[in-house]
């Protein structure tokens, strides 16, 4: 424990903390829902990969094959982890899958509108005139 809280410390928005040479690993933010693992050397023992973000388990790992990686779990009561097989080298990709789920249904609602004007502005062109009014004598 004392070296975890040694370990804390503060830093500016924006600056980037090396990672170290002796790491085999570099992580990338693709974006809020995406993330990238490339493992750069070949680890003779099963790993984790830690996600820092709330469990979910819409959460998924592929590993360099393509295939989802199997073993997700919760981290510290509330990450994300993978296991890892020994041999591993290559990009995982994380991605929370209900992301697009969301993008499916903005696609949905545009075409909607879009289907919905056509629909108004058609009745538009075609509107028979109105009866005249007959005057009663």
């Amino acid at each position: 424990p004392v070296d975890i809280i040694n370990s804390i410390f503060f830093k500016k928005k924006g600056t980037t903390i090396p990672l170290g040479e002796d790491l085999p690993y570099v992580a990338q933010k693709q974006s809020y829902y995406k993330y990238t693992v490339d493992i750069t050397s070949q680890t003779d023992v099963p790993s984790s990969v830690i996600l820092y973000q709330a469990f979910h388990p819409g959460w998924v790992a592929y590993g360099p094959d393509g295939k989802e990686l199997k073993g997700h779990y919760r981290v510290n009561n509330w990450a994300n982890g993978w296991d890892i097989p020994a041999g591993t080298k290559g990009t995982i990709t994380l991605l929370f899958w209900p992301q697009y789920l969301e993008y499916i249904g903005f696609g949905i609602g545009i075409i909607a509108l879009g289907i919905l004007g056509f629909l108004v502005w058609k009745k538009g062109r075609s509107h028979t005139p109105l009866p005249r009014h007959i005057k009663h004598s």
